[in-house]
């Protein structure tokens, strides 16, 4: 499987331009670019993955590779307090940040036992049951999770985990699925987590505070 970053570079000299990716674990594909120039940026989709092109100072190109599940290549159902996305692809997850609203950031492996304090029925806080707390576990992109949107359209999906503090026991450990992988998740809206919930209700997370998980796992 491709992980997310760049590949290589080549030099267009502004001409005609036959580019391909790194070696997959498949084949290698091969994308052409015609009359490129400087500062052009074009985003293009093949077999799960999108490549953004960059132009730069000089004509030189960057690939820049990144995967994303077509929409019959996963499975979203909404949960009374979150999302649950279900896959049998295999994807490497995107480890990049998220940047809450209140200014603190949440990386790779980060645990917590609730995001913020009060709320609202629409806009609820994320609170832990005593004993367990959640760890976030990167994100992924998906392709038309709604059928209101355009089909092309883009949606980050933020992956979590829930745990009992002591058994260490996953709360989806139990959960039967026809599916390899399954992840609590939400979407990402800026700063903020966004789910339907099981009466079909939208529900926005503020993210303005967190309360950490330090303890032993």
């Amino acid at each position: 499987m491709l992980h997310r970053g760049k590949s290589q570079c080549w030099n267009s000299g502004n001409q005609s331009l036959q580019c391909y990716t790194c070696n997959t674990t498949s084949n290698e594909i091969y994308l052409i670019f015609t009359h490129v120039s400087q500062n052009d940026v074009g985003v293009f989709f093949c077999s799960g993955f999108s490549y953004v092109l960059v132009c730069m100072s000089g004509h030189i190109l960057w690939l820049i590779m990144e995967q994303i599940l077509n929409q019959d290549e996963y499975n979203l159902c909404t949960l009374d307090t979150c999302l649950l996305v279900e896959t049998n692809a295999q994807f490497v997850s995107n480890e990049e940040p998220f940047f809450m609203n209140g200014g603190e950031l949440l990386n790779v492996g980060d645990k917590f036992t609730r995001i913020d304090k009060k709320g609202s029925a629409g806009n609820p806080p994320l609170h832990l049951a005593d004993g367990w707390y959640q760890q976030y576990n990167g994100c992924i992109d998906v392709l038309g999770y709604n059928s209101l949107q355009p089909k092309d359209t883009i949606t980050r999906l933020l992956l979590f985990s829930a745990y009992q503090i002591g058994t260490g026991a996953c709360a989806l450990q139990k959960r039967e699925s026809k599916f390899t992988f399954q992840s609590i998740c939400y979407i990402k809206i800026r700063n903020s987590l966004f789910y339907y919930n099981s009466c079909n209700s939208s529900r926005v997370i503020a993210c303005n505070s967190i309360e950490r998980y330090l303890g032993k796992c």
